[in-house]
């Protein structure tokens, strides 16, 4: 079933011109695999999302949410958050 996700990766890898070969050397995966991403019948580990999102300049909110997450959007999520996992998004923010 696609998803949106499936639906950007495909974008993108259409938008360059890549075939599912080309674009699996270019992100660090099979082919088949690149095939399975764009439908839907398997999801990118973080390490993957990471490549595209460094090879081809674009953000994990727009390969999610076809769009970029305004900060508005990212402050009203966070409130929604445990303290608990607010501590966690706050260690994970300070790493970078």
């Amino acid at each position: 079933m696609k998803n949106i996700l499936s639906q950007q990766l495909k974008k993108l890898r259409e938008q360059e011109g890549l075939s599912y070969k080309e674009m699996g050397k270019t992100v660090g995966v099979n082919y088949r695999t690149i095939e399975r991403y764009e439908f839907g019948n398997s999801q990118p580990t973080a390490d993957v999302l990471e490549n595209y999102t460094q090879k081809f300049s674009v953000t994990f909110e727009w390969l999610y949410y076809g769009k970029e997450i305004s900060d508005m959007e990212l402050y009203n999520e966070f409130k929604r958050l445990s303290p608990n996992q607010k501590k966690a998004i706050k260690a994970v923010m300070e790493a970078f």
